[in-house]
């Protein structure tokens, strides 16, 4: 099986699987899910890899490859850990205490494998890395809006000081 082959398998496994998540959680959940800006230009990148197919080196093939098996193996591993705490949900408010142990002691790993994971997907069709950018802006408004939950809970999110996801700027 070619390299493109299996990374194709591999984002219709993730479409899947988050469509699973998203219809199983309530309408309530679905309607605070974090949703990127612009849907239909996110479709058009997210499905143009899959019908466009440049000649790529070798090695950027695999990166790719590489990428997107880390990236969703870091997000099914940080579900797995949120989901034995009872504490998984798509939206930003669902949390009720902040996890720092595990793969939680970085801040939002589930929102990172993603990214890693639409990197990977993307890469070998460079207009398509928009969809990265813009799902990039619809996690850090879910982040903001998942610090002023839990602060309203009196409780301080560990990773303010967070690189990926750094504070709006007032």
């Amino acid at each position: 099986m070619r390299v493109h082959q299996i990374r194709r398998m591999l984002f219709l496994g993730f479409l899947v699987q988050e469509g699973v998540i998203f219809l199983r959680a309530t309408r309530e959940e679905r309607q605070q899910a974090p949703i990127p800006p612009y849907p239909a230009l996110l479709g058009l990148c997210l499905f143009a890899p899959l019908v466009v197919t440049l000649r790529l080196p070798r090695w950027l093939e695999r990166l790719a490859l590489g990428l997107q098996v880390l990236g969703w193996s870091l997000e099914v591993a940080a579900m797995y850990q949120l989901s034995r705490r009872r504490s998984f949900g798509i939206h930003p408010t669902a949390a009720t205490t902040p996890l720092q142990d595990g793969l939680y002691r970085f801040e939002h790993p589930i929102y990172l494998g993603i990214l890693i994971s639409l990197l990977g997907w993307t890469l070998p069709v460079p207009p398509s890395l928009t969809a990265v950018i813009l799902t990039y802006s619809a996690f850090r408004r879910a982040v903001q809006q998942e610090r002023a939950h839990l602060a309203s809970l009196k409780i301080r999110h560990r990773g303010l000081e967070s690189r990926l996801w750094p504070e709006r700027e007032a």
